[in-house]
């Protein structure tokens, strides 16, 4: 028999503590282990029962969510899904929550109809569903609610290619978990001559495009969302576009990004392994690829792509990291040329001329 997904309540509603044990309890393939009014009660449940996911309310009383998601992140990581009345895609708290490594952000909707009720559980599941990485392999199989997500061979597989001329150095980076915190540290320190970021953040894909905005008003460097036929040049940031796998394709003298409209890959859309594995085809030592925090494996498969194409290679280290998950997965795998601290890692791409000057 199949194990249940253990899902932990935070909110100080007993209104909602209950409405939304009702909506998780309607897919049998979760289970509500515990309902907390605040971050204290919450830690004494995880003492005893931790949770797969937790359901997290921003306003509580003593130590509100966001600071606790914090706590959460830096002590015992796990998913955490955000509810709460006072967000929307726009606003900063979003962003925070989701700097801070939260799966996704939900907003309370106010429910009039059963309709409402019925689709506001929906998107609670539905988060919940997205939210899970892949379990050992002879569970994953018999996994019946989650059908198991393609490996990135299915969407693009491995092939020769003739060695190119150089062009120029392009800088591929995936995070999960807390990787937005890091990203921001990179991007700080990026200009108009920098060389091409194309990155992938596991982020709920609706709020791509606001944490975009973010941070392109943010930053010195131009930071947009990756779009099918965009040129990849110097002094810009390109997010991979929510809900689809972004690809780097070499034609001429210049590489694009192409959109791929496929199936998840390790549970992801878009999976940093098919940007990476893209990458280091089509740019080969002319790419440098930097798997940041996260959970799960993705990216560690691609990384090893580009290290055997003759790029660079870089995971970061176990002390940095908020989640040494897929990083982890790619040192094992013999995939990291470099294990470098985050502080270390901005250094790199701070100075970089070329990928393998550092």
């Amino acid at each position: 028999m199949n194990r249940k997904t253990k899902i932990l309540i935070v909110d100080d509603s007993k209104v909602t503590r209950e409405i939304l044990r009702f909506l998780i309890q309607e897919d049998g393939s979760m289970e509500v282990i515990g309902l907390a009014q605040s971050a204290f009660e919450a830690v004494d449940i995880m003492k005893t029962n931790v949770p797969d996911v937790m359901l997290l309310d921003i306003q509580m009383p003593i130590m509100d969510g966001l600071t606790f998601l914090q706590k959460i992140m830096s002590q015992h990581p796990l998913k955490v899904l955000i509810v709460s009345s006072i967000i929307d895609s726009n606003n900063s708290v979003v962003a925070k929550a989701l700097k801070l490594g939260a799966i996704g952000v939900i907003r309370k909707p106010f429910i009039k109809t059963k309709n409402d009720l019925d689709k506001f559980g929906n998107s609670i599941r539905q988060k919940i569903i997205e939210s899970l990485e892949i379990q050992q392999k002879n569970e994953s199989d018999n996994n019946s609610q989650i059908s198991c997500s393609l490996s990135v061979n299915d969407i693009y597989p491995l092939y020769k290619r003739i060695t190119n001329k150089k062009l120029h150095p392009v800088i591929c980076i995936g995070a999960s978990t807390g990787g937005i915190y890091f990203l921001e540290l990179i991007f700080a320190v990026l200009t108009h001559k920098s060389p091409p970021v194309v990155v992938v953040q596991h982020i709920s894909y609706d709020f791509v495009s606001s944490l975009v905005q973010r941070l392109n008003n943010t930053y010195l460097v131009n930071i947009v969302e990756a779009y099918d036929g965009c040129l990849i040049e110097n002094g810009n940031v390109y997010f991979a576009k929510g809900g689809s796998h972004t690809i780097v394709k070499r034609i001429g003298d210049s590489y694009y990004l192409k959109i791929l409209n496929k199936e998840p890959v390790n549970r992801h859309k878009p999976s940093i392994d098919v940007l990476f594995r893209s990458a280091a085809l089509e740019c080969q030592s002319d790419c440098t690829g930097i798997l940041l925090t996260g959970m799960g494996s993705d990216g560690a498969v691609g990384l090893l792509d580009i290290l055997n194409n003759g790029g660079l290679t870089i995971a970061q280290d176990e002390e940095t990291s908020i989640v040494f998950g897929m990083p982890k997965k790619a040192i094992e795998l013999g995939a990291a040329k470099k294990v470098y601290s985050i502080d270390t890692i901005v250094d790199f791409i701070k100075f970089m001329k070329h990928p393998l000057s550092f």
